[in-house]
């Protein structure tokens, strides 16, 4: 009897110890895969936001600059302070 639960245990541990090599690979690659793709598409979705960001920075700025915007001295309005009266 005793012969046959040694035989019994190196059994179950071989092919506990064969299954984790199979197994511990694939995971260790899956979860890898998983990440890196996790994290290019974080670093894309932060590269975009801020090149959007960035060009409406520039859009604006554009816009301000532009001789459209700026006021002539003739037809710039002349604005007058009210004084704050209380309620």
């Amino acid at each position: 009897m005793a012969r046959l639960n040694t035989t019994f245990t190196n059994f179950v541990t071989v092919c506990v110890l064969a299954i984790h090599l199979v197994l511990l690979p694939a995971l260790y690659f899956g979860v890898g895969y998983v990440i890196r793709k996790s994290h290019e598409e974080l670093f894309v979705q932060h590269a975009r936001t801020f090149a959007r960001v960035v060009a409406d920075e520039f859009e604006v700025g554009a816009a301000f600059d532009s001789p459209a915007r700026r006021p002539t001295s003739s037809t710039s309005p002349s604005f007058t302070a009210r004084p704050c009266m209380p309620n």
